[in-house]
This record gives C-alpha cells, sequence and structure tokens, in this order.
C-alpha cells in the first residue's frame, strides 16, 4: 500500500509541476499576443482557466499527504498524545466521508456536464469537473493510507 500510495504522490506532485509550467507558458503568451502584438490569443484564458482548476485540485490531494489541510488546532495542542491520535483518526475519518460524497457527487458532475461545451475552445465541460472525482479518488487513497496508520499507533503499534 505504501508503495502505492508514495507513487501517486509522486505522479500528483509531477502533474502538478507540468500543468503549473504550462499555464505559466499560456499566461505568459497571452499576455505578450494580447499587449505587445495587440493580437490576443484565442482560448489561451480558458486554457489558462482549466490549468488553474486542476492545479486547485491536484494541490488539495498533495495537501492531504502532506497533512497540510486546514485544520484548527487549539484544542488539539492542549490534550495528551494520545487524544491527539484520536483527534487525527476523527478528522481523518470526517475526510474520508467526504471525500467519498465528491467523489460520488463529482462523477455525476462530470458526468452530466460531458454534453456542455466550453465557450471558445469547444472541449467538454467534463476536461474541468473531472477534476473533483479524480482528485477526491487520489485523497481517499491517501486517507486510506493515513486512518491505516492511526488505527496502528492508536493501537500502539508502528505502521
Amino acid at each position: 500500500m505504501e508503495k502505492i500510495v508514495n507513487r501517486l504522490a509522486w505522479l500528483a506532485d509531477n502533474a502538478m509541476v507540468i500543468v503549473f509550467i504550462l499555464m505559466i507558458i499560456i499566461a505568459f503568451f497571452q499576455v505578450f499576443f494580447r499587449y505587445v502584438l495587440n493580437n490576443p490569443l484565442f482560448g489561451s484564458e480558458e486554457i489558462a482557466r482549466l490549468f488553474a482548476v486542476w492545479l486547485t485540485f491536484l494541490g488539495a490531494s498533495i495537501a492531504v499527504k502532506r497533512g497540510g489541510h486546514i485544520s484548527v488546532d487549539i484544542l488539539y495542542l492542549r490534550v495528551s498524545s494520545r487524544n491527539q491520535k484520536i483527534f487525527r483518526f476523527a478528522s481523518d475519518v470526517f475526510l474520508l466521508i467526504f471525500n467519498l460524497i465528491l467523489l460520488v457527487e463529482g462523477t455525476r458532475l462530470a458526468y452530466l456536464s460531458h454534453a456542455f461545451e466550453s465557450s471558445a475552445l469547444r472541449f467538454p465541460m467534463s476536461i474541468v469537473f473531472s477534476a473533483l472525482p479524480i482528485s477526491a479518488f487520489i485523497i481517499l487513497i491517501f486517507l486510506i493510507q493515513s486512518i491505516r496508520q492511526d488505527i496502528l499507533q492508536l493501537m500502539g503499534r508502528s505502521g
């Protein structure tokens, strides 16, 4: 399981780098063509927006993998080590439930949006909306590993 999770994290990290570089290149050319050549690139804003959506959702999955998702830790920091493990477990379970819902509803949204096209380049909007279920699936894989580790720690075993 560890090997699969690490490989998936590596793929998501590298996909983020590639998407970010492509987004910067497109944004650069968009500005250059619009303001220097006075001839805007057709569809460049739409592609940059598509990349921004994918970058956001892939970034969310990596944040979960690294334990960097948003949390309120004022109470967490004031309890014993054992209770911190319980809080982490509870947090991971709530995130798992939330991402299961995102996976199901995101898949439904991506499926329903396939009939709609983007305004400029006319690609199916499911390309944009599929970022949600795909990132939710990746997050679920990361959370399953994290919950497994939480359970092992609660039982007093290392994992």
